[in-house]
């Protein structure tokens, strides 16, 4: 988005990306990352 810019619908020079995620979905919030070798909220 940031990247190509120029080209994008939505302009945009920063932006977040956030996941919301309730504490009962273990599946996601305890799965190990391979990104970072740990869970969600670490990553």
């Amino acid at each position: 988005m940031i990247k190509n810019k120029a080209t994008e619908r939505i302009k945009a020079d920063h932006y977040l990306h956030i996941h919301v995620i309730p504490n009962n979905n273990v599946d996601l919030l305890q799965k190990t990352y391979k990104f970072s070798n740990q869970n969600m909220e670490v990553t």
